[in-house]
């Protein structure tokens, strides 16, 4: 078993030069050879990180660490974003502007009123914007005319 550790390690290490050609060099591969034989003197990776021991969890719980890591990473990065933001607010305030107005964006999403609605059903509309809808599509390739379906004011 120790001799699949080490030989793991090993295998790290020549993915970790695989990954970052630049730091490559023959000598240190070369250096391996010797530990191949004798795998006593190959330093363990460790697997203890702030006192959880890694190597001791299945593969579940390993997933269930992963997706609270990258929660917590989003939580720090979503309050980081928060902070620098209020700053950034705070010092455009003090020099008399809103920090949309400096950055030439706008806070609310403009809404485009309807201008089509589907004449068996009124609630289905479409603002002649994006995509048609397959009811339109369907309308159209039946040969009507997209001013049949105009919403008169």
């Amino acid at each position: 078993m120790d001799v699949l550790l080490h030989l793991s390690g090993i295998i790290s290490a020549l993915s970790f030069w695989v990954y970052f050609p630049e730091l490559n060099d023959k000598s240190r591969t070369l250096d391996l050879i010797p530990i191949l034989k004798d795998p006593g003197e190959f330093p363990m990776p460790d697997t203890k990180h702030h006192g959880i021991d890694l190597k001791h969890l299945d593969k579940a719980q390993l997933n269930q660490l992963q997706k609270d890591v990258m929660k917590h990473i989003r939580e720090f990065d979503d309050k980081v974003r928060q902070e620098a933001k209020a700053k950034l607010e705070k010092a455009a305030a003090e020099m008399g502007f809103t920090l949309s107005e400096l950055t030439g964006t706008k806070t609310t999403k403009r809404v485009h009123p309807a201008k089509y609605a589907y004449p068996e059903n009124p609630a289905l509309t479409w603002s002649g914007r994006g995509r048609q809808p397959a009811w339109i599509k369907e309308r159209l390739e039946a040969g009507k005319s997209l001013d049949e379906l105009l919403i008169k004011k």
